[in-house]
């Protein structure tokens, strides 16, 4: 991926790079494909093997779930700067699979990060998987607060 000053300032946007240094995130580009997808066309579904995590470049992607008509249904709709998938850089290697589907919504540039150059990065930057551990760990309680909310709205508690 190029390392280019817009690149590199969209990266700082991506919400677990933010608090890295110049060297990390040109190591980040430096490892990262790109990728283009036109309107309509599926990264990925769920289910699928998890190998790679995506940064959104230019463009949108839908996150998607089946719903039980067998309908998808847009859960989150990402732009630039955004980062997801990155389970897959933690489950890569142990036959992760995806929790959910996604599918570019107009035509979309990604940055493409894989298991292994994930590794690599984290072998020689370990605030990158500091940075991404802070990231999953800040979307579970907010996952888990929206939980508990509903529990309480059903008046689960407990």
């Amino acid at each position: 991926m190029r390392d280019d000053e817009a690149t590199m300032r969209l990266l700082r946007q991506a919400g677990p790079f933010r608090a890295l240094g110049e060297i990390e995130l040109r190591s980040l580009c430096y490892l990262m494909k790109d990728a283009v997808v036109e309107d309509g066309g599926e990264l990925f579904a769920e289910g699928d093997a998890a190998e790679q995590a995506f940064v959104v470049v230019a463009g949108a992607v839908d996150i998607v779930s089946r719903a039980p008509d067998g309908s998808l249904r847009v859960r989150r709709t990402l732009g630039p700067g955004e980062l997801f998938g990155e389970l897959a850089l933690f489950t890569g290697g142990a036959g992760g699979r995806r929790l959910a589907g996604a599918v570019a919504h107009g035509t979309t540039r990604l940055g493409v990060l894989g298991y292994e150059p994930f590794l690599a990065l984290v072998r020689a930057h370990p605030a990158v998987a500091l940075a991404l551990l802070r990231m999953q760990a800040e979307r579970f309680l907010a996952v888990e607060l929206e939980y508990r909310g509903l529990r309480d709205e059903q008046g689960g508690g407990g």
